[in-house]
């Protein structure tokens, strides 16, 4: 059961690291679109991307980013307790 939360808990760290350095990476390489980073945020690193939008002053005018980066934060913030509350009721 605890391996449980420690699998979930690390995949959800790992994928805000990565969301946070592909916008560090993406400051420099502008020729990319938005699709790596809305996947990143998809994934689960959404929280990492927006706050490193602003960290780094990334895309701040780009109404698609910062329209749905909140919009994901909330949806991964919901998978997130939702999937930690699965595992309160699995039988393993």
């Amino acid at each position: 059961m605890i391996f449980y939360y420690v699998l979930l808990a690390a995949y959800l760290v790992g994928a805000n690291v990565y969301g946070f350095f592909l916008v560090k990476n993406e400051r420099y390489d502008q020729d990319g679109g938005n699709g790596k980073l809305f996947l990143a945020a998809i994934l689960g690193g959404a929280l990492a991307v927006y706050s490193s939008m602003f960290i780094f002053r990334f895309r701040l005018k780009n109404p698609f980013l910062m329209l749905t980066m909140p919009i994901l934060i909330v949806f991964n913030v919901f998978l997130a307790i939702l999937l930690f509350r699965a595992g309160q009721f699995a039988m393993f």
